[in-house]
């Protein structure tokens, strides 16, 4: 065999390991579960003024969101594996009844109107193994003892701190959280896109097992005043 046609092979090699290892990562984090078979939750929490900073606003049914200039909203309770990854799509698509979703939108940290409730449940809330009114009733019973802290209740102006003193604040305004039960996520202009609250099955707060974590400093939009 000469040195091209081995080359070439060796190429081909590397290139079908990369792709198998890509696909069985992906099939690992991400695949289609079944109801109930899952680990813990997320709690998942966007920071508004960021959503619609980056586009958000330009999406089905988020204009109101926009509109209201929110700072933490609701974004979904996830089911997770703690070996990592997650379980998505466990059931047939099927329309939500508005006012079993409601239960969700009227405290004072709510899922805002529009498409994601139906989104949250069909991607999330089918893997649960709840019914329809026993997830965004969970939903809400974890949102209403939660405290969104001062400081973050009416930013006027572009505040920076850290991951660690973000967390600090969290924690500071709820006794049953540590740091290690939050994970703090942002974007690549390391402006806070959101936070995650790790849950058991009971919805009692408890550390973070396989989600990964942002450090250092970061940005956090106003959700008053002048908007970015």
């Amino acid at each position: 065999m000469n040195r091209s046609i081995l080359r070439l092979a060796v190429l081909a090699t590397l290139f079908c390991a990369f792709i198998l290892g890509g696909s069985s990562s992906f099939a690992k984090n991400v695949r289609r579960g079944n109801p109930g078979e899952f680990d813990y939750y997320v709690l998942a929490l966007s920071w508004s003024p960021q959503f619609c900073a980056t586009g958000g606003a330009r999406k089905p049914g988020a204009a109101q969101q926009c509109g209201e200039r929110l700072g933490f909203v609701i974004h979904g309770l996830w089911p997770q594996y703690k070996s990592g990854g997650w379980p998505q799509n466990c059931g047939q698509e099927n329309d939500l009844d508005p006012g079993l979703a409601s239960v969700a939108m009227n405290g004072e940290l709510r899922f805002p109107v529009g498409d994601l409730p139906a989104h949250e449940w069909n991607k999330h809330g089918t893997c649960s193994g709840l019914s329809q009114a026993g997830y965004f009733q969970s939903i809400a019973t974890v949102a209403a003892g939660i405290s969104i802290p001062k400081e973050l209740q009416h930013v006027r102006n572009k505040l920076s701190l850290s991951v660690d003193e973000l967390k600090s604040l969290f924690v500071s305004a709820n006794s049953s959280f540590g740091k290690e039960t939050l994970r703090v996520k942002i974007d690549r202009r390391r402006s806070v896109s959101g936070l995650m609250l790790c849950l058991s099955r009971q919805l009692q707060a408890m550390s973070c097992l396989s989600l990964s974590d942002s450090d250092g400093e970061v940005v956090v939009l106003p959700n008053e005043g002048e908007q970015p």
